[in-house]
């Protein structure tokens, strides 16, 4: 299980997502942060078949349900996506290279 992003969280997986992934992003791009967040779902999370009763429909990946591993797995595709898909590559740091939350 992965953290709730509340500032101090050991692992804090999603304070460095939406305050530095997300955060990079708006900066460089002017997208609203949920803009973001639903293009880097579709772009780099599998989409999921969920079945109610005779039905079936195909749902956006969820970053909710991804392991601490694989949520990692998520922010590096990002980062290098950032480097490579822009005329000017967009650096973002490692979660070891920066801080974030009330602290700073």
């Amino acid at each position: 299980i992965r953290s709730t992003g509340k500032v101090g969280e050991e692992g804090d997986q999603n304070g460095y997502y939406w305050k530095v992934v997300v955060g990079i992003l708006i900066e460089f791009t002017g997208q609203e942060k949920y803009e973001i967040h639903d293009f880097l779902k579709a772009k780099f999370l599998k989409e999921r078949q969920i079945t109610m009763g005779k039905s079936s429909v195909n749902a956006d990946g969820s970053t909710r349900l991804l392991t601490t591993v694989e949520f990692e797995e998520y922010c590096a595709k990002i980062r290098v996506w950032a480097l490579t898909d822009f005329d000017n590559p967009i650096k973002i740091p490692l979660p070891n290279e920066v801080s974030w939350g009330e602290e700073q």
